[in-house]
């Protein structure tokens, strides 16, 4: 480069480069990435609590289908005192499990164990149809809000051996600790996506200067 052109760009500095063409191909490029790499990052996240609240449910409908079906639960269930029988096998399930809440109910869906105790004795709660087909015996999952808050909850019928409905068991996890555990990524996720951006822009800024570097002539005597 000749020094007529080395004073024109001292000259006319940074802010004239980007007012080129390259300049501007090169902001563009800039934004561009930014607005993918930030669309990904978002897409990300979303899947994760897609992924969180999946295996809430499937956890959820796991856990009270294996309780529901336990051995002496039935019977447990029909006795003058169930809760007795029953409230330290739902916690230590519950424990076990890593959920939020173990419900055994009967058929008036009286609550006969809760981590709450003073909520044993009540009725279970949640929106009329769900609670309906709980009583009559349906398994369900859904998220709604149920004792201990937003929650996903599954419900598993729990039957005699001629297959009378005699209660169920309702087991949830609540949604903010689904988020949780989304959270949990985020720093994981932002980390990448800051990661990506940098290389990406990086490798833009790399390519628009070598554009910019060529954007003014070398001139020698006022000729090209």
């Amino acid at each position: 480069m000749s020094r007529y052109a080395r004073a024109t760009r001292s000259r006319l500095g940074p802010w004239s480069l980007l007012r080129s063409v390259a300049g501007q191909a090169f902001v563009l490029q800039l934004l561009l990435t930014l607005v993918l790499v930030a669309a990904a990052v978002v897409a990300v996240a979303v899947d994760a609590h897609k992924h969180s609240t999946l295996d809430a449910r499937r956890r959820s409908l796991a856990v009270a289908e294996t309780l529901a079906h336990s051995p002496g639960m039935a019977r447990a269930i029909s006795d003058d005192k169930p809760t007795p029988q029953l409230e330290s096998h739902a916690e230590a399930t519950r424990k076990g499990s890593g959920v939020d809440s173990v419900v055994v109910f009967d058929t008036h869906g009286i609550r006969l164990t809760h981590p709450e105790t003073p909520l044993i004795g009540k009725r279970i709660v949640g929106p009329a149809g769900l609670v309906r087909d709980e009583l009559n015996g349906k398994t369900i999952t859904e998220t709604f809000r149920a004792s201990q808050g937003p929650s996903v909850v599954s419900a598993v019928p729990v039957t005699k051996a001629d297959g009378v409905f005699i209660g169920g068991v309702s087991v949830g996890v609540k949604v903010g600790n689904v988020n949780s555990a989304v959270d949990r990524r985020l720093p994981l996720l932002l980390g990448s996506g800051a990661g990506a951006l940098a290389l990406a822009t990086g490798g833009t800024a790399l390519l628009g200067v070598g554009d910019m570097a060529g954007g003014v002539p070398d001139r020698v005597g006022g000729q090209l």
